[in-house]
């Protein structure tokens, strides 16, 4: 069975952020801003896609294509 304390041994450093977070340790639109700053283009492009944020954006990149 997957524990929290699977889940922690495996993202340690997204669950200490996670926690700090809620802690109110650090201010979540900074990290949102600094982790889409590090994230190279493609790799936010991609994370969008994913969970269907945008869609709008790839509907005009799937156009383009054509």
């Amino acid at each position: 069975m997957w524990t929290q304390q699977d889940s922690y041994r495996s993202r340690r450093y997204t669950c200490e952020l996670l926690s700090l977070v809620e802690d109110d340790m650090i201010d979540k639109d900074m990290l949102i801003r600094d982790l889409l700053g590090y994230l190279s283009e493609s790799e936010v492009a991609d994370f969008a896609r994913k969970n269907d944020l945008m869609p709008w954006l790839y509907n005009d990149e799937d156009n383009e294509d054509e």
